[in-house]
């Protein structure tokens, strides 16, 4: 068996199944903190005004919904002002709009009073 998790002082790697953390290079490792190496599959923008739904394909199915950072200027979520926020794969839902991932798109669903601009990313570990 593989050693597959290396935690120290550079930061934390896991590798692919079957191959060892130890000398993986950056294509057998899954996760790895260290460096900018996170792999970013797609970035886009999502803006809708006047209720309805906007949605983003991501043009691929994941095997279960994708980590999704994003960032909602001009609002202010939970008094914390224009920042990057993870999501959950079930999403985020607030007063005026919900925010949705699926595994092979983002739905972003806007009440009929509101209007919302969200930028995103969404990050690919596979």
């Amino acid at each position: 068996m593989a050693n597959r998790i290396l935690l120290d002082e550079n930061g934390l790697k896991i590798s692919k199944p079957g191959i060892n953390v130890v000398t993986a290079g950056l294509a057998g490792l899954q996760f790895t903190s260290v460096g900018t190496h996170v792999p970013r599959f797609t970035t886009g923008t999502l803006t809708r005004s006047q209720g309805g739904d906007a949605t983003f394909n991501f043009g691929k199915t994941f095997p279960a919904a994708p980590i999704v950072t994003w960032y909602a200027p001009n609002q202010t979520i939970g008094g914390v002002g224009p920042a990057w926020f993870y999501d959950e794969p079930m999403g985020f839902i607030i007063e005026r709009w919900s925010l949705f991932i699926h595994t092979n798109r983002i739905v972003l669903s806007v009440g009929m009073e509101s209007s919302v601009t969200l930028n995103f990313k969404v990050w690919d570990f596979g």
